[in-house]
């Protein structure tokens, strides 16, 4: 009665093949920006996640008429939304600091050289033989 989310117009069944390829999207985009470079590396940690999307789509697509059996799959959702998004931001973290690490380390090598360069007084002149 006025339901009108993806599920209730594609039905369950449907709706769980649909959560499949979503799934398989969002690793691929994952995939797709890393090879792209729009991504860091470090975000191929994403793909940790793996075992519980897979839980979570095959529960999903055996139980899907059945809500009590479905409660796992909606929790893996959960679950699967929550640790992705962690690991991205982990990964985003790691690539800033190493980022802001090599700055500090040249900015700092920079000031060291430059204060040598600078307190570097001249030699005295040597006294030649007369």
């Amino acid at each position: 009665m006025g339901k009108r989310h993806l599920v209730s117009r594609l039905g369950r069944r449907r709706a769980a093949v649909v959560y499949y390829y979503l799934l398989a999207l969002a690793y691929a985009s994952v995939l797709g920006g890393m090879a792209f470079g729009l991504l860091p590396i470090e975000s191929s940690v994403a793909f940790v996640t793996i075992p519980i999307a897979a839980r979570a789509v095959t529960v999903a697509t055996r139980h899907y008429d059945d809500t009590l059996l479905l409660t796992p799959a909606n929790a893996g959702a959960i679950m699967l939304h929550f640790v992705f998004v962690i690991v991205l931001i982990f990964a985003y973290a790691v690539e800033v600091s190493n980022v802001f690490l090599l700055t500090i380390v040249s900015l700092t090598l920079a000031l060291f050289l430059t204060a040598k360069f600078i307190s570097k007084r001249p030699e005295p002149p040597v006294a030649q033989p007369t």
